[in-house]
């Protein structure tokens, strides 16, 4: 090699690896940031479900209360019905996961998509609902047996 030759575009291993990926990654970005936008909302309509629920059998919960039912029986009910939700939600999300399976195949370069740890953050999300939060009102009873 000639000493006086002069270099131009020098750039290191890993550099030019990282241009190789640079789509897959823009797109596991992207999916994956939609997969986020799409948890929000399933949490913000979850939420907004179970409260219209809760609101709706305002009335049946304070007659419940009333015949002496405890606000254990009561938060039963309602996750009760959360938990329908949530199970009706994970079918259809695993269903739908099973049926991705070769589209991930091809944007995860290396990895199975039977991977332990692959499908334990796919499904991680939807092992804990958050959704006891529209049952309790701070200060006091329901509003149901207030009247």
């Amino acid at each position: 090699m000639d000493k006086q030759l002069p270099l131009f575009d020098v750039r290191t291993g890993n550099h030019i690896l990282s241009l190789g990926v640079t789509e897959q990654r823009f797109q596991m970005l992207l999916l994956g940031s939609f997969a986020a936008i799409g948890l929000l909302l399933t949490g913000i309509g979850l939420y907004v479900v179970l409260s219209y629920a809760v609101v709706s059998r305002t009335r049946e919960i304070g007659v419940r209360m009333a015949l002496g039912a405890s606000r254990s029986v009561v938060f039963g009910l309602v996750m009760g019905k959360a938990f329908m939700l949530v199970a009706a939600g994970v079918v259809i999300g695993m269903s739908g996961s099973f049926a991705s399976n070769q589209f991930i195949r091809t944007m995860i370069y290396g990895i199975d998509p039977w991977n332990p740890g692959l499908l334990a953050a796919r499904y991680g999300s939807l092992s804990r609902p958050r959704s006891s939060q529209p049952t309790s009102r701070p200060g006091g009873p329901p509003r149901s047996i207030q009247f």
